[in-house]
């Protein structure tokens, strides 16, 4: 009895360790373990798009065109911003997003209300990859109906290129204004 008793015991602790190392759940979806070492930023993102949605730009100008709300965030820097942007798009660069996608204030200022938890969100920066992490930080902050543009601003420019608000920067020289270029940085 005492020996039923003790292997009956053991193989409970035995499961129960095995349940504490399956990766917890989060809402509806799979936390991701946070001791994962990645080669490169590019592994890491290849690895989070497994984690995401993306939505090519004809389903973005398909948004852009619907009744639906949605918000449109373009998390590259100020300076890329400035540059040149796709219209409607609110610029909060990725690395303060996290902490004022839930501000109040920075909506205000916008005109606009405070994303809900539910609300239709689609991050963009130049290429994808900003863009992904994003996506995938909004998702572990509860945002629920958050996809990121596949390809970027990068390829939004190249498929709809009258789409863009591109800002014109004077040369001193005297001679005739330029089109700023987005083809330099960011990722």
């Amino acid at each position: 009895m005492k020996r039923r008793f003790t292997s009956l015991l053991m193989s409970t602790v035995v499961i129960l360790g095995m349940m504490s190392c399956e990766t917890p759940e989060i809402g509806n979806s799979k936390s991701v373990s946070t001791d994962i070492v990645f080669e490169n930023s590019t592994k890491m993102v290849e690895f989070t798009k497994q984690y995401i949605t993306e939505v090519s730009t004809n389903d973005l100008q398909a948004i852009m065109d619907g009744d639906d709300e949605y918000y449109l965030i373009d998390v590259r820097t100020g300076k890329e911003n400035a540059k040149s942007y796709i219209p409607g798009a609110i610029a909060i660069p990725r690395g303060v997003l996290e902490f004022k996608i839930s501000n109040e204030d920075v909506w205000d200022d916008e005109g606009l209300y405070m994303p809900e938890k539910d609300s239709k969100i689609v991050i963009y920066c130049k290429r994808g990859g900003r863009g992904a992490l994003a996506t995938k930080s909004l998702k572990d902050l509860g945002y629920t109906n958050v996809t990121s543009l596949q390809g970027g601003f990068l390829q939004w420019k190249k498929d709809f290129p009258k789409n863009i608000y591109v800002n014109v920067i004077p040369v001193s020289s005297g001679a005739a204004p330029v089109a700023a270029e987005e083809d330099e940085g960011g990722c």
